[in-house]
């Protein structure tokens, strides 16, 4: 049995997940095979706008290792749970398609089935590009007279947190009562 999902993994990546459950006695081959023997496990994606496949399939856990007297070859395998990964990179903002095939083989003891595929058609959502924001400094006080920009710095422990705030209450007092001062004095 199998089954097949998507996963989003970060901002724009995704993991298509092939997840195979052989039955008793039956084991599915692994991705990695040598040439002109049992057909290994793929994962197929389909050409298409907005995404593109990252790295080669990965799968878990770590295969058997076997001798097939019907390959006449040392062969990896899963007798039980596999899982199957490839990783996407979505490249675009807005709705992409990704579809493809996961293809694979299982055999027993005395005999294989023919190759399979799997198809599958999923729709995700495309990262938005990051904003370029510059950070904030936290440590200015700003002001409208360019004159009466004053540092503070930031407190560095809880009880500093009280000490400032008075002192830069009484800055911002001394300055208004200045200002004030100022303006009816002209």
């Amino acid at each position: 049995d199998w089954n097949i999902s998507i996963k989003k993994t970060t901002n724009n990546q995704y993991e298509i997940i092939g997840e195979a459950l052989p039955h008793s006695g039956w084991h599915v081959y692994s991705a990695f095979l040598p040439e002109n023997t049992a057909i290994p496990t793929t994962i197929t994606i389909n050409p298409g706008l907005g995404f593109k496949a990252v790295g080669g399939i990965v799968e878990q856990p770590a295969p058997e290792t076997h001798f097939d007297e019907s390959f006449k070859a040392e062969l990896k395998w899963h007798s039980k749970k596999a899982t199957f990964t490839q990783k996407i990179e979505v490249t675009q903002p807005g709705k992409i398609n990704i579809s493809g095939f996961v293809e694979y083989m299982v055999c027993n003891d005395e005999t294989c089935m023919p190759p399979d595929q799997i198809e599958f058609n999923f729709t995700v959502e495309g990262a938005e590009p990051a904003a370029n924001t510059a950070p904030r400094d936290n440590n200015v006080k700003q002001s409208t007279d360019a004159a009466s920009i004053q540092e503070q710095p930031l407190p560095t422990q809880l009880d500093d947190v009280d000490q400032t705030q008075q002192e830069t209450t009484q800055v911002n007092q001394q300055q208004i009562s200045q200002h004030t001062n100022e303006s009816a004095d002209t």
